[in-house]
């Protein structure tokens, strides 16, 4: 501990530092949304895209079905057209058995795509409301990064204030001070932090109530025994005990 140091400059310092960490969490917690709202739009677009392809399974089975119906028929055609050329009446009967084979699968076929259609224009349906639906969800995820960003901007330009407000702070305080505080600095993290509501504002750790007192008159410096920070009044205190 350093008792020449005195806690009401540090009280200072823990402001500028503590307005630039609050800038910086909120830029990473920006940033970590913009995660989150990625992945959201990749599991909407899954949703959609899901629909859209239970959807063209059905219309390509369809399509098989009529490319079949289609040769079915034309050979059904080709051999009717054969059927009064042929003189032997085994071959004849035959031939014409074939031909009414080929239509069965005509119409076995055209039942199956009649009742497709309808589950086809169910699926259409259902890929219409998620793409829809998708689309209004990427729209709000857009507004809500295009909001990130623009509080980003402004997070940014107010962290850069609040650096360079330190750093002047740190120019027209004594070298023991900003030497203390340096060395803190380069170990962890807002080294120095206000106490708040009877407590440690960075880790919460409740204060005792000498501590408490200590702090408040800036009698001397208090670190906190959880997270080992610093802990000093805050510049507006009024210097009562929580």
């Amino acid at each position: 501990m350093t008792p020449s140091i005195d806690p009401r400059i540090l009280s200072q310092l823990a402001h500028f530092d503590g307005e630039v960490h609050r800038h910086r969490a909120s830029i990473a917690s920006g940033k970590r949304r913009e995660v989150e709202l990625q992945q959201l739009r990749v599991e909407y677009a899954a949703e959609s895209q899901e629909a859209k392809g239970r959807l063209e399974d059905l219309q390509k089975k369809n399509k098989e079905l009529q490319a079949e119906v289609d040769d079915f028929n034309e050979k059904a055609k080709r051999y009717s057209g054969r059927l009064n050329e042929i003189q032997d009446q085994r071959e004849w009967r035959a031939l014409n058995d074939e031909v009414r084979y080929l239509h069965r699968q005509v119409e076995t076929r055209e039942e199956i795509m009649l009742a497709n259609m309808e589950v086809i224009e169910k699926a259409e349906a259902e890929w219409k409301a998620a793409h829809e639906d998708c689309e209004a969800k990427v729209q709000d995820i857009n507004n809500e990064r295009n909001k990130i960003l623009a509080e980003r901007d402004i997070h940014q330009k107010q962290m850069a204030t609040a650096a360079a407000q330190l750093e002047e702070y740190l120019k027209n305080t004594d070298d023991q001070t900003v030497a203390y505080y340096r060395r803190r600095a380069a170990r962890q993290d807002q080294p120095v932090v206000w106490m708040e509501k009877g407590a440690c504002s960075s880790c919460h750790a409740r204060l005792t109530a000498q501590s408490q007192l200590e702090i408040a008159q800036s009698r001397r410096l208090v670190p906190c025994q959880t997270c080992g920070r610093i802990i000093v009044a805050p510049i507006d205190q009024n210097h009562s005990v929580s």
